[in-house]
């Protein structure tokens, strides 16, 4: 269990997380949306560890997190950020085997557990392309390959955690739906606990377990899809007029589709005032 407890950040005098408290099951896919500058990011910059909170604590198995040493930390818990700068003219597999350095699995393992991670991530044909000469979608490809990578091993007592900051940002369409089937897979045949922040709302409604709705840094719901995503809730965060419908694949699967702005009349039009 992966838990935040009276949770507060605060910066320049600004509330960026607001008493939030929440916990996180091994086995789960919890999505965190919000409107820009909600406090989704630093989220996740609390639960990795990366980000001291002003008040409130956080504990990964009933440990606080500030009590884990580093490498035993990186075991069980991997971190793929918004953007994932390295200039320096590694190859991909190089980068993905960087996923390993927690690990003391031997070469051979690690390169077959790369290898495996490539291929997940569809990336099995760049292995020897510079990463620094890859497009923006298949620098987050590999960087996802790199995160799983790392959290590749045997089942843990305290359970797995892979924490992602919107991950399919740079992706094309098929590369989004495949990311996230894969991250569902992982959650149900490894029983690893995925947490991600995600923009597309409809996305969110077909893949996540939950959806952590925050605003402003305060929590405005946590539940099921279908039971958060209401024309209320969503009209109130994103300031968006809303249509929800039951996903005619998937009636427990709500369909959101904003409403269309209504044409301005030209002055003296008929009609006009």
């Amino acid at each position: 269990m992966l838990k935040i407890s009276n949770l507060s950040v605060r910066a320049g005098g600004k509330v960026l997380l607001d008493d939030l408290t929440l916990a996180f099951a091994a086995g789960e896919l919890v999505m965190v949306v919000g409107p820009n500058g909600a406090g989704k990011t630093t989220l996740l910059r609390c639960l990795d560890g990366e980000l001291t909170p002003a008040h409130g604590q956080v504990e990964l198995a009933g440990r606080a997190l500030r009590d884990w040493p580093r490498r035993e930390l990186a075991r069980v818990r991997a971190v793929l950020p918004q953007q994932s700068t390295l200039d320096f003219p590694f190859s991909v597999r190089d980068v993905v085997l960087m996923g390993r350095i927690p690990h003391s699995s031997g070469d051979a393992e690690d390169s077959a557990i790369a290898t495996q991670a490539l291929e997940m991530c569809d990336c099995a044909g760049l292995e020897e392309r510079a990463y620094p000469s890859l497009s923006g979608g298949e620098q987050q490809r590999v960087q996802t390959a790199r995160v799983l990578a790392q959290m590749w091993g045997p089942g843990s007592a305290t359970g797995r955690f892979l924490l992602l900051d919107e991950p399919a940002s740079a992706l094309d369409l098929s590369h989004q739906y495949a990311l996230l089937n894969l991250l569902k897979n992982l959650t149900r045949t490894d029983r690893i606990g995925v947490i991600c922040t995600l923009h597309n709302l409809n996305l969110v409604a077909q893949f996540a377990d939950r959806a952590v709705v925050i605003d402003r840094g305060i929590l405005v719901a946590d539940g099921a899809p279908f039971d958060v995503f209401t024309e209320e809730t969503i009209g109130h965060v994103f300031d968006l007029d809303v249509a929800i419908h039951p996903h005619p694949d998937d009636a427990k699967v709500p369909l959101l589709i904003p409403r269309l702005p209504r044409p301005r009349q030209a002055p003296g039009a008929p009609g006009a005032a």
